[in-house]
């Protein structure tokens, strides 16, 4: 049972597939992230569930977990707000307003939250790390993260006299998942190069800042037997997962996977046209 609120899952109706559900699933994702970092004191709760009913209101609770089943749409504040983004987040903050009067959390600190993003145009986008310079000071490397139909996470590479340069190193879907579970630390290996290390400690991204060319440094395919470098062949062929896509990249490592004897390997790329790592 956790002190302060971590998770607010909502099941409210939605816009159908587009662009109003994009910034939909964008504005609740930026809603619950300011949630989860703002340190709601929320009396053992850690996460809610949020669903639409008709009727009457129901609340029910279990280890750490509210359930709440509710109307919606029976506020005038929330049915005058302009778009579906700023009513789906509005619904998910009335109601844990109303639950959190009741249960003597901490209000305050849930207000601050619903007007850092309502301040940011419900927006899901932030810093990882600070720009950090190079040590002779000629190069300066952040790490970033922006929405659109995705999320895109991206060094910000910025030279002297040369303005700056934004390489997407990562995209996934809308959602906390994978900004969560990004980044530790960046580091300068030296004046053209940096790595960016996975939270696991173990895997991590490289960047040289004079030709933007980004690797992800996948531990099982670097040192390990050839499913590892089948692996990484197909995250950079599908794209989506810890590395871009980027064809000639996943032919290298697919077909150092079939000379290891990786069968698998073999059959994808017999199967690939013969365009694919131009």
């Amino acid at each position: 049972m956790g002190r302060y609120l971590q998770i607010v899952e909502s099941h409210y109706p939605v816009p159908p597939p587009g662009a109003e559900l994009d910034r939909v699933r964008e504005a609740a994702t930026a809603y619950v992230r300011a949630v989860q970092r703002g340190r709601v004191e929320a009396r053992g709760i850690a996460k809610v569930v949020l669903i639409e009913r008709e009727g009457e209101r129901r609340v029910e609770e279990m280890p750490g977990v509210l359930r709440c089943e509710h109307p919606l749409h029976r506020q005038a504040w929330i049915e005058a707000l302009p778009s579906p983004h700023e009513r789906y987040v509005a619904e998910m903050h009335h109601a844990l307003r109303g639950l959190g009067a009741e249960r003597g959390w901490d209000g305050e600190a849930l207000e601050a939250a619903y007007r850092r993003v309502v301040g940011a145009d419900h927006r899901f986008a932030g810093v990882h790390v600070a720009p950090r310079w190079n040590r002779d000071r000629s190069c300066a490397l952040g790490v970033e993260w922006v929405t659109a139909d995705e999320v895109r996470c991206r060094f910000v590479v910025a030279r002297a006299g040369r303005g700056e340069d934004r390489v997407t190193f990562m995209t996934s879907p809308i959602g906390l998942g994978k900004i969560e579970g990004v980044t530790t630390r960046l580091v300068w290996e030296n004046d053209a190069r940096a790595v960016l290390w996975h939270r696991n400690r173990r895997d991590r991204w490289r960047i040289d800042t004079r030709t933007l060319d980004v690797d992800f440094v996948y531990g099982p395919a670097e040192d390990g037997p050839p499913h590892g470098q089948y692996a990484l062949g197909r995250m950079y062929l599908d794209g989506g997962s810890w590395a871009v896509r980027d064809p000639r990249k996943a032919i290298f490592w697919l077909e150092r996977a079939a000379c290891g004897g990786f069968e698998r390997a073999r059959t994808l790329l017999a199967g690939l046209p013969r365009s694919a790592g131009g």
